[in-house]
């Protein structure tokens, strides 16, 4: 139901008019909707498609040249079967399908036709049939043989019966006869309780009672009832009705009743085949499908081909029986689904007055209850006219009776539109707010919540217009909850009702919409009274999204509002932040007064908003945009090193702060890159700086990192050569800047009137210790004495003998103490050493007494070790064949000293070798010992 009033002007009310009210019901017809969708076939047409048969759902495909034809169950598609007709090289002409889907002709070079039956695997000829040349062929669907009547050249017109047989040596064409001749070409043949033979200018008609071979045979002696008819050369049937259009002009015959009620005499625009459907006629052109509702030909609807189909369509089919609709090319098949087809039908049977089919429609759908009552209401409204409606309002109980009239209408049938029309016409607008307010009541207690929308919007709207603010607060008070908020808040804009409007937005909370109103009077502090509003209601989404306007706008106490909200994602502000940011730039105004700025200040040191790394990012973005905010970039940069550095690192070199990229670098260990971007920037102080952390960062890492000796040796070795590769590279630079006659920034260096490059060699060679005057020399430029520089020589070779001599009394006092421990190890290989077994004590690899057998004793790490438990050791071992061979030797030539030698070389439990033993069991496997544990 629709509850909008539309205005008529034209409609004038009496008791038995319901015009307006079909105006009403057909702005609400919904219409069908036809749609092509493409098929999806498990196997590739391969643009071999020549014929597309649907019936009973099942589909057949015959293709043009190879003589494949498939078969697919449309109620299990992944059923495909496959059949081969032996074409021998002749072309396909022709294919018919019975209704049932299980009887299958197929026609070669017009005169050859082969069968295939449901249950067949391969075609079967039909003889019978050969040499005649059929053009039309349909199958009489009562009877599950293939009983068929067919038309061939100079009208001549075959009866036939297939009876199919399992056995490939039976014939199936049982019979097939000529049963009459008609005058002309046939154009269609129609078998339903008729059987219609359509001929270029007339109709042959028989009626029968059964379709049976014997009984059709008998109909066609009978003599046909003949009619004179258009001359027509596009025929379609669905079985039932059929219908001829000549498509030079249109017109059509049919025997189709809803046809023939549209009254229409010819089809325009006229299409090379048709489909009927149960309510419209479907044509097929070129470029187009056409779609024609039945009961009135001279509306269409088209949909074009090439928003859906790719390729040229070959032809459109239907299955009749499952109500299903097809089209096709040469390689894809398309269905046109069609949904709803009778929905707005059953209104076109009551335009012709056909109420029996209009209400029988009705029936099958859903929500029609106003439909119906328009097809059956008959008469007018006696009720109003009681109380003289649309003649006097003045006398009240006359009113009265009006108002009693509306209570009884609101509560009945009639439509809602009829009603309100009829009360807005009469400017009865008083009797319209108490009809409205009853039926929101009932639409309340039916919970529709379209209908509450709908009418509480117009019961405001007339309330205000009529000044009735107590019946309004109160009604608003009370059903609020049901309004649709938008709607009321441009009601009460357009009539220019502002103190209502922000109350109602107050009831209902709806601080989003007091926000944007404020925003668009620019009333920024209730803006920001409003915005303190929204916070307490956990609606931060309100604020992102109006952060922008606000600090563009109101930026000081915007930016003290936010600082107050700690519970905001400060990332969400990002990009009001950069909207305000460079709106400032274009103002050139200083960073110092930039608002947002200081926001990031805040939140960064005092709300921790350091820890979100895309903040920091951005914070130094908008700081390195400004020249005087070098000491803020290092200030944070000092503060934490949680940012982008990779990004900052170029901002700083985009924006020419390079003491912030130094130190970004450094942060980096990319001290080369550092010291080549100060001095490619004639920055010597920053360069000075650069070698200084280089020295920090050697020491430190030689505190904290406790190498392995070589490692270290290797380590010290990079970082000297790296130091070194710096100070040359920073001396190189600060000589050339000199000589140049450049100021440095070095007060010893720049107020020296004479000497220059003696100042610069001296402050050199006191930095560092890393180099030495030969490595500085080369540095000058060639037309530099080298006798400018003799004090510097002279001091540099004194300290080069100084350091001399040092090393000359350290080798000396070296090899006095070597001199003394190779006498005293002379003096140990002199003497004799003892060693002292204590009593028990056991050998280290048996565990028994140790001097109960013959041992050896291993003064050094003062182990012993039974000799045989030794040599077993020994052979335990994998891979030592020296041993063994020694040993096997020792058993042949007794070479005793040899084994001994071996023996003695190292003791087996606290050396190397014993490495080698890791893999070895702690329990013997040949010891009988282990045995015993065994399970």
């Amino acid at each position: 139901m629709n509850n909008n009033h539309v205005d008529d002007s034209t409609s004038t009310y009496t008791s038995t008019s319901l015009d307006h009210q079909h105006n009403q019901i057909v702005q609400q017809l919904h219409q069908p909707n036809f749609e092509i969708e493409p098929v999806q076939l498990q196997f590739d047409l391969n643009y071999n498609l020549q014929h597309l048969l649907v019936c009973n759902n099942f589909m057949f495909l015959v293709a043009e040249t190879d003589g494949n034809v498939y078969k697919i169950n449309l109620n299990n598609p992944t059923q495909v079967n496959k059949y081969h007709v032996e074409t021998n090289g002749k072309k396909i002409t022709g294919a018919w399908l019975h209704p049932n889907g299980q009887h299958l002709i197929i026609q070669l070079d017009y005169i050859n036709y082969y069968y295939l039956y449901e249950s067949y695997t391969n075609f079967k000829p039909l003889v019978k049939l050969k040499g005649v040349q059929i053009n039309q062929l349909v199958f009489a669907k009562e009877v599950n043989d293939a009983v068929f009547v067919g038309s061939a050249s100079e009208g001549h017109v075959y009866l036939g019966l297939i009876k199919p047989h399992n056995d490939l040596k039976k014939r199936d064409d049982k019979f097939f006869k000529q049963v009459y001749k008609v005058n002309g070409e046939v154009q269609g043949i129609s078998i339903d309780n008729q059987i219609n033979i359509i001929t270029n200018g007339h109709l042959y008609t028989w009626d029968y009672f059964d379709c049976t071979y014997s009984e059709l045979t008998k109909v066609f002696k009978t003599n046909a009832t003949i009619v004179s008819i258009i001359k027509g050369d596009v025929f379609e049937t669905n079985g039932n009705e059929f219908i001829l259009v000549n498509s030079n002009n249109g017109q059509f015959y049919t025997n189709d009743e809803k046809l023939r009620l549209s009254h229409v005499d010819n089809i325009n625009p006229t299409p090379s085949s048709f489909l009927l459907t149960n309510h419209h006629l479907i044509g097929l052109t070129n470029s187009d499908i056409f779609i024609f509702n039945k009961l009135k030909l001279n509306t269409t609807r088209q949909l074009s081909l090439k928003d859906y189909i790719v390729g040229k369509v070959l032809g459109i089919t239907a299955d009749y029986k499952s109500n299903t609709y097809w089209i096709y090319t040469n390689n894809s098949i398309y269905e046109l689904v069609i949904q709803n087809e009778s929905i707005s039908i059953w209104y076109d049977y009551y335009k012709l007055g056909r109420y029996n089919e209009a209400l029988s429609l009705l029936e099958d759908q859903e929500n029609t209850f106003f439909q119906r009552d328009l097809v059956l209401i008959k008469q007018g409204y006696d009720y109003l006219t009681k109380g003289g409606f649309g003649i006097d309002q003045d006398d009240q109980d006359l009113f009265q009776l009006q108002l009693t009239g509306i209570k009884i209408l609101a509560k009945s049938t009639e439509p809602f539109e009829k009603i309100c029309l009829m009360l807005l016409e009469s400017s009865s607008l008083q009797l319209l707010v108490e009809y409205l307010l009853i039926k929101f009541n009932m639409a309340k207690m039916e919970y529709n919540k379209i209908r509450m929308i709908v009418l509480s919007s117009w019961i405001i709207e007339l309330q205000l217009r009529l000044d009735k603010d107590d019946q309004l607060e109160q009604f608003i008070k009370v059903n609020y909850k049901h309004f649709d908020k938008e709607t009321i808040f441009q009601i009460m804009t357009d009539l220019n009702c502002p103190a209502k409007l922000i109350n109602y937005a107050e009831l209902i909370q709806d601080y989003q919409f007091i926000l944007k109103y404020y925003i668009n009077k620019e009333d920024w502090t209730n803006s920001i009274k409003t915005l303190i509003k929204i916070y307490t209601t956990d609606s931060y989404d309100l604020i992102y999204e109006y952060s922008t306007i606000l600090l563009l706008n109101y930026p000081k106490v915007t930016i003290e509002t936010w600082l107050r909200f700690t519970k905001l994602d400060y990332e969400k502000l990002l990009p009001s932040i950069l909207s305000y940011c460079k709106q400032q730039q274009q103002q050139h105004s200083d960073y110092n007064s930039n608002y947002a700025i200081q926001f990031l200040q805040k939140v960064i040191y005092d709300l921790q908003g350091y820890k979100i790394k895309q903040l920091n990012n951005h914070y130094l973005s908008l700081l390195l945009q400004y020249k005087d905010s070098t000491k803020s970039v290092i200030k944070f940069i000092n503060f934490t090193n949680n940012y982008d550095t990779q990004f900052i690192l170029r901002l700083c070199i985009n924006h020419k702060q390079y003491h912030p990229a130094i130190i970004i670098l450094l942060e980096l260990n990319l001290f080369e890159q550092a010291l080549e971007l100060a001095l490619s920037n004639d920055l010597i102080n920053l360069g000075e700086f650069v070698l200084i952390k280089y020295e920090e960062y050697i020491k430190r890492n030689t505190q904290e990192q406790q190498q392995p000796e070589a490692v270290a040796i290797k380590l010290e070795s990079a970082n000297y050569n790296t130091h070194k590769k710096l100070i040359l590279q920073f001396s190189k630079h600060l000589i050339d800047w000199v000589y140049n006659g450049k100021p440095v920034g070095i007060p010893d260096i720049d107020e020296a009137k004479e000497n220059k490059l003696n100042k610069v060699l001296g402050y050199i060679l006191e930095l560092t210790n890393v180099i030495s005057l030969k490595d500085l020399l080369p540095l000058f430029p060639e037309n530099i004495m080298i006798n400018n520089f003799k004090q510097e020589i002279i001091k540099t070779m004194n300290e080069y003998n100084s350091k001399i001599n040092q090393l000359v009394l350290e080798m000396n006092e070296s090899l006095t103490i070597s001199n003394k421990l190779k006498h005293q190890l002379k003096q140990g290989d002199n003497g004799r050493i003892y060693s002292i077994i204590e009593p028990g004590e056991p050998c280290k690899i048996c565990n028994n007494l140790l001097i109960s057998k013959k041992f050896i004793y291993f003064n050094n790490c003062h182990h012993g070790i039974h000799k045989d438990c030794l040599i077993r050791y020994y052979f335990k071992q994998k891979n030592n064949y020296k041993f063994k061979k020694i040993y096997a030797n020792y058993q042949k030539n007794d070479v005793k000293q040899e084994l001994d030698e071996l023996l003695l070389q190292q003791c087996v439990v606290c050396n190397e070798i014993n490495i080698n033993t890791i893999d070895l069991g702690l329990i013997d496997e040949k010891d009988d010992q282990g045995k015993q544990w065994e399970l």
